[in-house]
C-alpha cells in the first residue's frame, strides 16, 4: 500500500511482488465481468464498441471512430499510474486489432516505466530489513525509557508526562509496524487469508477481520505517533509564549487530544473502506481518493509542526541576542537540534518526494526516510531520556542505594539500634572496651546510627559509636 512515505513504505510499484500483482488483476478481473453482466448498456444507437476486459484493465462502451482512455493500472510492476492507457474503437464499432497478431490491442506504451526503476527494485529487501531492524531498536529503547520514567517520581513533572505518552504512541507505532511486516505475506494479506494452488494464489472469501483490525491499528500507531509531535510541539510553543499559563493549567487535556484525535479521521476511513473501498486487508487502494482522509491531517499536522518550529527558533533567537554571549547561543544551537526530531522537521522534506522512480535521486532519499522513520523512536529516547543529565543523576542515585542495599545485607554493622544479643557480643568485642561500654550506655538516649540521604541521592555510611569518646 502507497500511504505515508517514510512510514508505511511508499516503495512504488517495485515493492509488489509478482504473485500480489497476479492476484490484483484477478481481482480487478473480477469486478470487470460484475460491471459487464449488471450495468446497462451506455448507448442505445449508433455503432458502439462493447465492453470488455483485456487482461490487464477494463474498458467501457466506446462510440465508434473514438479512443478510451484511463489511467494505468497501479497494480501492474513497473507501471506508472500517473500516465494513461488508451484504446481505440474504429468506424466499424470494433476494437482496433494489432496487425502483428490479429488481436485487439491497447496501447500501454506511455505506462511502461523506464529500466531504472526496475534497477530500484534490489535495493527493497534492504530497505525492507533495515526498517525492521531499526523498529525494534527503537521499541526497546522506548520500553526503557517509559520504564526510567514511570518508576522514578521525580520524573513525575509535566513535560515528562507528555514525553512518556510520546514513547508510548512511538512504541505503538515500531510494534504495529513490525507486526504487520513480518505477519503480512507478500506484504498484502496474512497466510489465513489466501490459499495457493499450484503457481497461483487464491484470496479466500470472509471478512478477514485479523488482517483488517492489525492493518487498522498500525494506521493508528502511525497517525497517534505524528499527532503526539503535534501535541508536544503545541506544549513548547505554549510553553514559551505563556509560561505561567502552561504550568498552572493541566495536561490531560493535551493526553486525552493526543490519543482521541486520530479517531477523527480514522473512524471515517474505516467507514469508507468498508463500503467504498474492502479489497483484500485494506493494505492495497483501488480507490486513492480515500487515502487522503489519512494522509490529509497527517500532513497538515505536519505543516503545523513546522511552523511552530519555525516561531520556536524565532523567539529563542532574539532572547539569545539580547544576552549576547557565545555560551548562550551554543545552548541554543543544542537545543535547536533536540527540536528538529520533536517537530519532526525531516518528516517536512520527506514529504517532497517525487512520485517518479529515479534510481540516482529516489534510492538514496528511500534509504534515509525509511530508516529516519524506523529509528525515529529511538533518536526520541536518546535526546529526552537516556541523554538527559537529569536523568544521569537519578540513575547514579539509585545505583548507588542499590549497592549500599546490597552490602548492608551482607555485612551487617553492628548498631546500638539493635538490642539484640548480636549488637551487645559486637560492641563488647570492640577492640577499645571504653568506647563499647560508652556507646552502650548511650543507647538509650539516642541513635547513632543514622541514615543520611541527601537530595542527590548519594547515601553516607552508618555510624555505631560517637567519634567525641
Amino acid at each position: 500500500m502507497k500511504f505515508s512515505k517514510p512510514d508505511i513504505g511508499k516503495l512504488k510499484a517495485a515493492e509488489i511482488s509478482m504473485r500480489k500483482q497476479r492476484i490484483l488483476i484477478g481481482k480487478a478481473k473480477e469486478e470487470c465481468f460484475d460491471s459487464i453482466n449488471s450495468d446497462p448498456p451506455k448507448y442505445t444507437s449508433g455503432l458502439w464498441c462493447n465492453r470488455t476486459w483485456d487482461g490487464v484493465a477494463c474498458w467501457t462502451d466506446t462510440r465508434a471512430s473514438s479512443t478510451a482512455t484511463q489511467i494505468c493500472p497501479s497494480y501492474i510492476i513497473g507501471f506508472n499510474r500517473f500516465e494513461y492507457a488508451s484504446r481505440r474503437c474504429t468506424e466499424t464499432g470494433e476494437w482496433f486489432r494489432s496487425p502483428k497478431t490479429n488481436k485487439s490491442w491497447t496501447d500501454y506504451s506511455r505506462c511502461i516505466t523506464p529500466v531504472e526503476t526496475v534497477l530500484a527494485q534490489n535495493h527493497i529487501h534492504n530497505i525492507l530489513g533495515l526498517t525492521n531492524f531499526g523498529y525494534v531498536v527503537s521499541l526497546i529503547s522506548l520500553l526503557v525509557a517509559i520504564v526510567i520514567m514511570v518508576f522514578c517520581r521525580r520524573f513525575h513533572y509535566k513535560s515528562n508526562i507528555l514525553h512518556i505518552n510520546l514513547f508510548l504512541a512511538f512504541s505503538c507505532r515500531s510494534l504495529f509496524s513490525l507486526l504487520r511486516q513480518n505477519l503480512f505475506t507478500y506484504g498484502f494479506a496474512m497466510s489465513i487469508d489466501f490459499q495457493k494452488k499450484g503457481d497461483k494464489i487464491i484470496f479466500k472469501d470472509g471478512p478477514h477481520w485479523e488482517c483488517r483490525l492489525l492493518f487498522t491499528l498500525f494506521i493508528y500507531g502511525l497517525c497517534a505517533s505524528q499527532v503526539w509531535i503535534l501535541v508536544e510541539g503545541f506544549y513548547l510553543q505554549m510553553l514559551i509564549h505563556k509560561t505561567l499559563f502552561t504550568q498552572q493549567r493541566s495536561v490531560k487535556f493535551y493526553i486525552i487530544f493526543g490519543w482521541c484525535f486520530p479517531f477523527t479521521f480514522l473512524i471515517p476511513w474505516i467507514f469508507a473502506r468498508i463500503y467504498y473501498d474492502n479489497t483484500l486487508c485494506w493494505s492495497v487502494n483501488m480507490h486513492w481518493s480515500y487515502l487522503w482522509i489519512i494522509r490529509g491531517p497527517i500532513t497538515l499536522t505536519i505543516i503545523i509542526n513546522f511552523l511552530f518550529f519555525l516561531d520556536n527558533i524565532r523567539v529563542l533567537r532574539d532572547r539569545t541576542r539580547a544576552r549576547g554571549n557565545s555560551r548562550t547561543f551554543r545552548k541554543l544551537a543544542k537545543f535547536t537540534v533536540m527540536l528538529v526530531p520533536l517537530f519532526g522537521v525531516p518528516n517536512l522534506l520527506f514529504m517532497m518526494l517525487p512520485p517518479e522512480m529515479n534510481v540516482a535521486v529516489d534510492v538514496p532519499f528511500l534509504y534515509v526516510s525509511m530508516l529516519y522513520s524506523s529509528f525515529q523512536g529511538l533518536i526520541l529516547s536518546l535526546l529526552f531520556c537516556f541523554l538527559h543529565e537529569q536523568v544521569h543523576i537519578n540513575m547514579k542515585r539509585k545505583i548507588s542505594r542499590y549497592v549500599m542495599r546490597r552490602d548492608t545485607e551482607r555485612k551487617p554493622i553492628p548498631c546500638v539500634r539493635d538490642y539484640g544479643m548480636e549488637s551487645l557480643l559486637l560492641l563488647f568485642i570492640l577492640p577499645n572496651k571504653k568506647i563499647g561500654i560508652a556507646v552502650l550506655e548511650r543507647k538509650q538516649r539516642r541513635d547513632n546510627c543514622k541514615t543520611l540521604e541527601k537530595e542527590t541521592g548519594e547515601i553516607f555510611s552508618l555510624t555505631y559509636f560517637s567519634s567525641d569518646l
